[in-house]
């Protein structure tokens, strides 16, 4: 690798792009399953599929940097209440010279229901199946692959292992509502980043608090918002604190509704960290100014179906990045294309999304345009 693409500024930091399975999926599924239990006799799926991410950066190298996973989702059906997932997304990376590949840290879940479904308990474990011990520039395209504006599906190979706890609770509010609140605690191990044994570094675990509500707006329309607080605890390199991530709020709002001949699915994110603390000379000081702008995320489909077993998709996205306070980091990309869906048999499913994206950084002085490539195709078979 030829250089180092600045496109964010360096409060940007790998760790906290934690690979999951399933961080704010917990209420939302929660809300979901007040108005749609798992039907009896149901084993499960096994969902796989092929996806393909380009980003060409202005002025920054003369080849793109580019990403291929295979991701790989088992979902079983143990009993009415218990059910595993597990999860494992190899993948490629690769830009100028340098390139990753490998297996991604594999999760294992179990979620059990409780009270008809209005409570869930859940445990998991991350096992450390991704490659870790990466060479310098390897490490450097680590980075670059966890930036948020490129929203890679494989943005961290390998963190070590981890565990995760967590609880929620579903209260329906009348007839049309259901309030849910949850828990989840992240424990994380140590592992090695870089390729020597001098560099063990431990990312901080993580706390999240989330609320949230689901209402049916009518026959064929419904309405979600969700809020979620999450604190870090401070990240460690040889055992001694290194660095510490500001808190986050985030705030979902999703909505689907019947529009003509097809429904419509929108979903809005907004997430704000506070201020990070770094080593200073003599130990930890929390940053002068916030590095971590605002970040705001719309994305929607409108599905139209052309036969009873098929759909053709319209898709939009829009992703801004406000800059920080120190007046860089910024970015606004805008993407639109088409997918289509189709139902081979009751229990079989494929679909294929195409999506351009185009935009630029912004911020000081540097700036760059942006130019990127989707291309996602999937295939779910039921058990």
């Amino acid at each position: 690798m030829t250089g180092e693409p600045k496109i964010f500024p360096k409060g940007t930091h790998m760790t906290k792009r934690t690979v999951w399975i399933f961080g704010m999926t917990l209420l939302p599924a929660l809300l979901a399953a007040q108005w749609s239990p798992v039907a009896p006799g149901s084993r499960g799926f096994v969902s796989t599929g092929a996806s393909f991410q380009q980003w060409k950066i202005e002025h920054i190298e003369d080849t793109p940097l580019q990403e291929t996973t295979f991701p790989l989702t088992a979902f079983f059906q143990m009993n009415r209440d218990f059910s595993v997932t597990v999860s494992n997304t190899p993948g490629s990376a690769k830009f100028d010279t340098s390139s990753i590949s490998g297996l991604s840290d594999t999760w294992i879940r179990g979620t059990y229901l409780l009270s008809d479904g209005r409570f869930m308990l859940h445990a998991g474990v991350g096992a450390p199946t991704g490659k870790t011990r990466l060479e310098t520039d390897q490490f450097l395209l680590s980075q670059y692959i966890g930036e948020n504006v490129f929203r890679f599906r494989l943005p961290v190979f390998g963190q070590g292992f981890a565990g995760k706890i967590g609880a929620g609770m579903a209260l329906p509010m009348g007839e049309n509502a259901v309030f849910g609140a949850g828990l989840h605690y992240i424990a994380k191990g140590t592992f090695y980043p870089v390729d020597s044994d001098s560099f063990k570094y431990q990312p901080g675990n993580e706390t999240s608090i989330t609320a949230g509500v689901d209402v049916k707006l009518g026959p064929n329309a419904r309405w979600s918002l969700n809020l979620n607080y999450t604190l870090y605890a401070r990240d460690r390199l040889n055992d001694k604190e290194v660095y510490g991530s500001g808190e986050k709020l985030l705030i979902n709002s999703s909505v689907s509704s019947q529009l003509g001949p097809g429904v419509l699915y929108a979903a809005l994110n907004w997430r704000q960290r506070g201020k990070n603390e770094y080593w200073i000379e003599t130990g930890l000081q929390t940053e002068k100014k916030n590095s971590n702008g605002s970040q705001t995320e719309l994305d929607a489909a409108w599905q139209i179906p052309w036969s009873p077993q098929g759909a053709f998709s319209i898709l939009g996205t829009g992703r801004f990045y406000a800059e920080n306070e120190y007046k860089t980091g910024g970015a606004d990309v805008y993407g639109g294309g088409a997918g289509v869906s189709y139902a081979f048999s009751p229990r079989t499913t494929g679909q294929v999304n195409l999506l351009f994206l185009s935009g630029k950084t912004k911020g000081g002085d540097e700036k760059s345009g942006l130019s990127g490539l989707d291309v996602m195709a999937g295939l779910t078979f039921g058990l």
